[in-house]
C-alpha cells in the first residue's frame, strides 16, 4: 500500500470517529455526590449518621464509600439506585474538627471524584461547653450586655437568636456560634423578651420601648408596630399564623401575621405572663390570679379559672391528658381540665415555683423551694432533687434522651458559678457543668433544647452552648414556651 492510499484510509477512519462521536457524544466522567449531610456536632464514641445522594446518570445503580476524615473510609455499599439518598454510620474516637467527603463507583468500575466536604465538630461529649460568647466592657460593667434575663429562640435551620441587655440587639448565630447579623432597635430600646419563630421563619420580638417587629431570616423588617407601653414577653403564634402579644398596660393583642395589623385586643386588667394556645386554638392568658380561656377569632372568654395568688409562668398544656397546668406565687401547682376549667388535682411545690415542663411518660417537671421535682399526672411528687449551692432555678427543659436540664443561679455575693444541671428522669445526677456569675431577678433564662440535643442558655455577660443528650422530649410541652422557638403553641 503506497503512502497516499494509507494517508486515506487513516483519515477516512479519523473521520468515521469523528462522525461517530458526534452521534454518541464524549463519554461522561461519573458524577461526584452531593455534598453529605448531617448533624453539624458529632459526639465522642457516639454513632454519627451522615447521608448523601447523586442525580445521575440515570436509571443505574451505584455503590457509595464515605471519607470520614480521621483517616478511616467505609467500604463501597451496597448498588442504590441512582437519586435514591444513602445514609451510613460512624464512631469517631477523637475529638476535634472532621471534613466528611463521599464519591460513588458505577457498575462498570468507574470512580467518581469526591464530593464537597460537609464540616463537623467532634465533641468530647456530654456537658462540653461547645462556644460561648458574650459582650463585656472591662472598663464600664453597665455597657456590658447581660444574657441572664433572656433566653433562646431556635430555627429549624440551626440557626439561635437571643436578646440582650444594654446593647440594645437582638442576635442572631449559627449553630457554631459565630455571629450572622445583629439587629438594633430605631430607638435603641432593650429587647425585653425572647423572640419568637414563625413558620415561615418570621422572627417576632418586641422592645422595652413598645416597638415590635416582624424580621425576616436575614434580620431586615418585614412589618413593625408600635404599643402604648413596652412588650414584656414573648408572643404566641395561633394555629392560622395570628401573633399575641401581651402588653405591659395588661392588653392582649391578635395581630395580622403579614403586616402587624391588629385584629382584636382583650383589657384584662393585670397579668404579665406570655399567651399560649391549645391544639383547638384557643388562646389562654392570665390576669394576676385568673386565667382566661379565649376564642381566637374574636377573644371572647369562653371561660375563667382563679388561683389564690398571681400566676408565675405561662401556662403548660397537656393535649394528650386534655389539661393544662399552672403555678402561682404561693407555690400550688394546679391541674386544670381545658374543656371547661375545672380543676382536676392540685399540688404544693413552694416557695420561686417555676412554670412546669411535660415528659415523655406525661410525668411534669418544674423547679421550687430550692430542688426540682417531678409529679406524675395524678398529682402525686414522683421525687425531688437539690442542687449543692442555688438561691434561683430557671424553668427546666426536658429531652428525647431522658435528661432534665435547668440553671441554678447564684449571686456575686455567694462567690459561687450558676451551673447548669443535667438529672436523669429518675432523679439522679447526671453532670452539671459551672457557667458565669448571672442576675438572679424576676425572670431567669431558661434552657432551650436543639434538635442535635445542644442546650442553649443565657448567663451573665455570656450566651452558653452545652452538649446534652437528645432533642426535645417528644411531649406537648417539653419546655419553656413549648418548643425551641418559642411559638407559645401546644405540639
Amino acid at each position: 500500500m503506497n503512502m497516499t492510499a494509507l494517508m486515506k484510509r487513516h483519515l477516512g477512519l479519523f473521520f468515521l470517529f469523528v462522525f461517530l462521536l458526534a452521534i454518541v457524544g464524549c463519554p461522561k466522567p461519573l458524577a461526584k455526590p452531593e455534598t453529605p449531610w448531617g448533624p453539624e456536632l458529632a459526639l465522642k464514641d457516639v454513632v454519627y449518621t451522615c447521608s448523601t445522594t447523586v442525580a445521575e446518570p440515570a436509571g443505574s445503580e451505584v455503590a457509595f464509600q464515605f471519607d470520614w476524615g480521621d483517616g478511616i473510609r467505609s467500604e463501597w455499599s451496597d448498588w442504590v439506585g441512582v437519586g435514591e439518598v444513602f445514609a451510613d454510620t460512624h464512631t469517631y474516637t477523637q475529638p476535634g474538627d472532621i471534613k466528611i467527603t463521599a464519591r460513588v463507583k458505577s457498575r462498570k468500575g468507574k470512580i467518581s471524584n469526591w464530593s464537597e466536604p460537609l464540616e463537623i465538630y467532634v465533641s468530647p461529649g456530654e456537658g462540653t461547653v461547645w462556644w460561648r460568647f458574650g459582650y463585656f466592657d472591662p472598663e464600664d460593667p453597665e455597657d456590658s450586655a447581660d444574657f441572664s434575663t433572656h433566653t433562646f429562640a431556635i430555627g429549624q435551620d440551626g440557626r439561635v437568636y437571643i436578646g440582650s441587655s444594654d446593647i440594645c440587639a437582638l442576635l442572631c448565630r449559627n449553630q457554631r456560634g459565630a455571629r450572622v447579623w445583629e439587629f438594633v432597635d430605631v430607638e435603641e430600646e432593650e429587647f425585653s423578651s425572647a423572640p419568637v419563630i414563625g413558620d415561615d421563619g418570621t422572627i417576632y420580638v418586641g422592645t422595652e420601648g413598645g416597638r415590635f417587629y416582624a424580621l425576616t431570616s436575614s434580620g431586615t423588617v418585614k412589618a413593625s408596630t408600635s404599643f402604648r407601653s413596652p412588650v414584656i414577653c414573648p408572643p404566641a403564634l395561633g394555629i392560622d399564623g395570628t401573633v399575641f402579644v401581651q402588653t405591659e398596660d395588661d392588653t392582649l393583642f391578635a395581630l395580622d401575621p403579614v403586616n402587624l395589623n391588629r385584629r382584636w385586643h382583650f383589657y384584662h386588667r393585670g397579668g404579665g405572663q406570655s399567651p399560649v394556645v391549645g391544639s383547638d386554638g384557643t388562646v389562654y392568658v392570665s390576669e394576676d390570679d385568673t386565667l382566661f380561656a379565649l376564642d381566637p377569632s374574636n377573644g371572647s372568654v369562653k371561660w375563667q379559672f382563679g388561683m389564690r395568688q398571681s400566676l408565675t409562668a405561662p401556662p403548660a398544656i397537656d393535649s394528650r391528658r386534655n389539661c393544662l397546668y399552672l403555678v402561682d406565687e404561693d407555690g400550688w401547682l394546679v391541674s386544670v381540665n381545658l374543656g371547661v376549667g375545672n380543676e382536676n388535682w392540685r399540688v404544693f411545690i413552694g416557695s420561686d415555683a417555676s412554670g412546669p415542663v411535660i415528659g415523655e411518660g406525661e410525668t411534669i417537671y418544674l423547679t421550687g423551694s430550692g430542688r426540682l421535682w417531678a409529679v406524675t399526672q395524678e398529682g402525686a411528687i414522683a421525687w425531688e432533687w437539690i442542687p449543692a449551692v442555688a438561691e434561683e432555678l430557671s424553668m427546666p427543659a426536658v429531652s428525647s434522651g431522658g435528661v432534665i436540664y435547668f440553671l441554678a443561679f447564684c449571686s456575686v455575693v455567694s462567690g459561687a458559678a450558676d451551673s447548669l444541671y443535667a438529672v436523669n428522669i429518675n432523679g439522679t445526677k447526671r453532670w452539671a457543668v459551672g457557667l458565669g456569675v448571672g442576675t438572679p431577678g424576676e425572670f431567669n433564662s431558661c434552657p432551650k433544647i436543639d434538635n442535635a440535643g445542644l442546650v442553649y442558655i443565657g448567663s451573665g455577660y455570656r450566651a452558653w452552648c452545652v452538649v446534652g443528650k437528645g432533642g426535645p422530649a417528644n411531649s406537648s410541652w417539653p419546655m419553656y414556651q413549648g418548643d425551641m422557638c418559642n411559638s407559645g403553641r401546644v405540639r
